[in-house]
């Protein structure tokens, strides 16, 4: 499963969409999984659970591991001088880092 974003008309936005674009996609299979079924896709734990064959608790730890991870490489990502990735996208309701 990869992510693509969109390209966004604003320098800076493409910056921070290129960085989580690339931090997704450097998560691991089963992490980058459940991070997009349940963040992009705004699928349930348990609809993401069935999807993927494995139990919800499962999903919750790679999802809560793919997001930790996430957050870690965007804000590495940021440099000294603040640029970079933000720490959370919104898809939706749904808090996606």
């Amino acid at each position: 499963m990869t992510f693509m974003a969109a390209a966004p008309r604003h320098p800076d936005a493409r910056l921070e969409l290129r960085d989580l674009d690339r931090a997704i996609n450097e998560l691991p299979e089963a992490q980058r999984a459940a991070v997009l079924l349940i963040g992009l896709e705004e699928m349930t734990y348990e609809q993401a659970a069935e999807v993927l064959g494995v139990p919800v608790g499962t999903v919750r730890s790679w999802l809560s591991r793919g997001r930790a991870e996430l957050r870690k490489r965007l804000l590495r990502s940021r440099g000294p001088k603040g640029r970079g990735a933000a720490t959370s996208l919104s898809c939706g309701d749904t808090l996606f880092v």
